[in-house]
């Protein structure tokens, strides 16, 4: 899954709005997001509604004092098929603009050698997921 501001994680995509904050929401963080899985689609929101209206105060609030976390209805696009280089390329990007969320355990080079070197979603998602543990020295 990938978003605006260098965001790439690795989870099911039923997962996606069960949590979000408000300022996230307000930001269009849907409007950026791209989901691949592994049978080689791609997927992307067509529209994204809270369950619960936002309100003014509530808006005021997340920018202010407290980012509440909203769930959010999500209406699926249809799906189109992808390129894996189209998704080992958003990782890379992901990988680039990273602000030590990718990179907090691995030196950011050697996670774009790891990236570069998959030529499979299971790689990838090896990769990502060894990113997030690894503390072995080069």
């Amino acid at each position: 899954m990938c978003a605006k501001h260098g965001y790439f994680a690795l989870e099911p995509a039923e997962d996606v709005a069960r949590g979000i904050t408000v300022t996230h929401f307000a930001d269009g963080y849907f409007s950026s997001l791209v989901v691949y899985d592994a049978a080689g689609r791609v997927w992307r929101v067509e529209a994204a509604e809270p369950v619960v209206p936002i309100t003014r105060f509530k808006k005021l609030l997340a920018r202010t004092v407290v980012d509440s976390v909203i769930s959010v209805r999500l209406t699926w696009a249809r799906p189109q098929a992808y390129a894996f280089g189209d998704l080992r390329e958003a990782f890379l990007r992901a990988a680039e603009e990273d602000d030590d969320n990718l990179t907090q355990f691995v030196e950011r080079e050697e996670l774009l050698q790891r990236i570069r070197n998959c030529g499979s979603f299971a790689a990838l998602a090896e990769v990502y997921e060894s990113a997030g543990t690894d503390t072995s020295e080069s």
